[in-house]
C-alpha cells in the first residue's frame, strides 16, 4: 500500500492489533487505509489497495460511513456492494452467480 506514515519522530506507526491500528488511523489525518503483513498492521495513506505477491497480506481501505457496505457485503469494482465480487458474477443478483449458459443462478444451480 505504498508508503507507510511514519510518527514525528521517523518512525513507521504500526501496530501488532488490530482495534489499536484501526482508532489509530482514524485520529491521523493522512491515514487513509492499514496494511497488514508478518503479523503488523501499518499506516498508511494509500486510498486504492495494490496487488501484493505476499499470499498473508491484506489492506484494509478506510471509507465514509455513507459509503460502505452492510455486513455481509463488499464494495466491488463496479461501485457496488455484493457479497462476493467476481467477473464471473457480473450482472447477477447477490447470492447467484453466472452460469456458464449465460443465466444466473444459485451457485450449486450451475
Amino acid at each position: 500500500l505504498g508508503t507507510f506514515i511514519k510518527s514525528a519522530d521517523g518512525q513507521t506507526i504500526k501496530s501488532k492489533e488490530l482495534n489499536e491500528a484501526k482508532d489509530a488511523c482514524v485520529d491521523h489525518q493522512d491515514c487513509n487505509s492499514l496494511y497488514y503483513s508478518n503479523n503488523e498492521y501499518f499506516l498508511s495513506g494509500e486510498k486504492k489497495a495494490k496487488t501484493s505477491e505476499k499470499s498473508g497480506d491484506k489492506a484494509f481501505i478506510q471509507v465514509a460511513c455513507e459509503e460502505s457496505c452492510d455486513a455481509g457485503t463488499m464494495l466491488c469494482d463496479d461501485g457496488e456492494c455484493k457479497e462476493t465480487c467476481s467477473d464471473d458474477d457480473e450482472g447477477c443478483p447477490a447470492g447467484t452467480a453466472m452460469c456458464s449458459d449465460g443465466v444466473c443462478r444459485h451457485e450449486h444451480m450451475c
